[in-house]
């Protein structure tokens, strides 16, 4: 397929690196990406339906209701009082029929996936991070929550996987465990 970049996108499996890339995207992107990126890593949800939000959807919201885009499948995602609180921060001059990410091209549209793609591959190189684009932040979410909680059957249900070993592959787990049994294995 053109466009799109061999080999697997990855999870960021090191919380400095998250934090360096938040840090990256907000001084050199300004603060509609650094929170892109904020919302995708604490929320598990696919870039695509992060650009559909306006602020109404997510004004004063534990809960985000949603019909993902991808699977057409209704989803309850629930958000921590942290991203809670920085939901606020974000949207807090903003009116609630706007774009939650809206772009400079246009009245009231949302950025597209393209820009931000190039925008967080920018950042990665910036940061020594290969095989990173906006998958990262849904993989990301899903890695560090599993790591974390050891709860494979909502991540399941959250990505619309049929099995955990699916589940597993698409975080970066089963790559993680391969390496560490060869950390010490030699004939």
């Amino acid at each position: 397929m053109a466009g799109r970049e061999k080999g697997r996108m990855q999870p960021i499996r090191n919380r400095t690196k998250i934090s360096e890339m938040k840090h990256w995207l907000l001084y050199n992107k300004g603060v509609k990406y650094s929170f892109l990126f904020d919302l995708g890593i604490n929320s598990g949800l696919r870039v695509s339906d992060l650009l559909k939000l306006k602020v109404s959807d997510v004004r004063n919201k534990k809960v985000l209701y949603l019909i993902m885009e991808k699977t057409e499948k209704e989803l309850a995602v629930h958000l921590n009082p942290y991203i809670q609180s920085e939901i606020a921060r974000y949207i807090e001059f903003k009116e609630d029929k706007e774009y939650l990410f809206s772009s400079r091209e246009g009245v009231n549209r949302p950025l597209t996936r393209q820009m931000i793609s190039q925008t967080f591959k920018e950042a990665a190189g910036a940061l020594g991070l290969e095989k990173v684009n906006t998958h990262t932040m849904r993989k990301s979410f899903g890695y560090w929550y599993y790591k974390e909680k050891k709860d494979v059957y909502f991540l399941m249900k959250l990505f619309g996987h049929n099995t955990q070993t699916q589940t597993l592959q698409y975080i970066g787990i089963e790559d993680d465990e391969i390496a560490n049994t060869l950390q010490d294995f030699s004939l």
